[in-house]
């Protein structure tokens, strides 16, 4: 038996399949078993592609919302280290014999730290 089908890229397919008879009046259609697997692997494909495509668009959003959000937080780490050393130095102008203890102690404490 050969049968002309149309594929989904508009082409002509002609097929034979064989026919194998089981009895006197039962046949059974035996159709390639690589159209079959082929047919198979297209609909899987068809039926994940769509949830495939959700799952692409959740990641996507995801990746934007994380990394606004990174860029927000050194912003924020940017602003607040300007803030931090801002506050430092009118500090030092203020109490200028206070800072300078303050930088004193810090140095004999880092270089202990290092030395051990």
């Amino acid at each position: 038996m050969t049968t002309t089908t149309q594929t989904k890229h508009g082409r002509s397919r002609s097929t034979t399949a064989r026919v194998a008879t089981n009895g006197p009046d039962m046949a059974i259609d035996t159709q390639p078993a690589t159209e079959r697997v082929t047919q198979a692997a297209h609909d899987a494909i068809d039926s994940i592609k769509e949830p495939a495509a959700e799952a692409e668009r959740k990641l996507r959003d995801l990746g934007s919302k994380a990394e606004r959000q990174v860029r927000e937080k050194k912003e924020y780490a940017r602003t607040r280290t300007d803030e931090l050393l801002s506050e430092a130095k009118d500090y030092a102008q203020r109490q200028p014999l206070a800072a300078a203890g303050i930088a004193f102690a810090a140095g004999i404490l880092v270089s202990r730290i290092i030395r051990s």
